[in-house]
């Protein structure tokens, strides 16, 4: 399926459960989480969502890593000039 070309990728040599103040140390670098629950690291591309149980308590976050490729936006430029503003 389409998720099955991702991997999860451990932080540490060891696995380990992870709690509440593994959480919470992450979220104190994190910008403000908005109402889409996601936040940032300032000054990069990742970005960081909040998974949250019904009582809309922070349970677990979702860290995506994102890169700047140089000339990367090359592939879709034809689409960038495609429609002026």
């Amino acid at each position: 399926g389409v998720g099955s070309d991702y991997k999860r990728c451990h932080l540490c040599n060891v696995p380990k459960s992870v709690v509440g103040d593994d959480i919470s140390c992450i979220v104190r670098h994190l910008t403000k989480f908005g109402q889409d629950n996601r936040a940032g690291l300032e000054g990069s591309l990742h970005r960081i969502s909040a998974i949250r149980n019904r009582e809309e308590s922070l349970i677990g976050l979702t860290i995506r890593v994102g890169r700047h490729v140089k000339g990367s936006t090359f592939i879709i430029s034809d689409l960038l000039h495609a429609y002026p503003e």
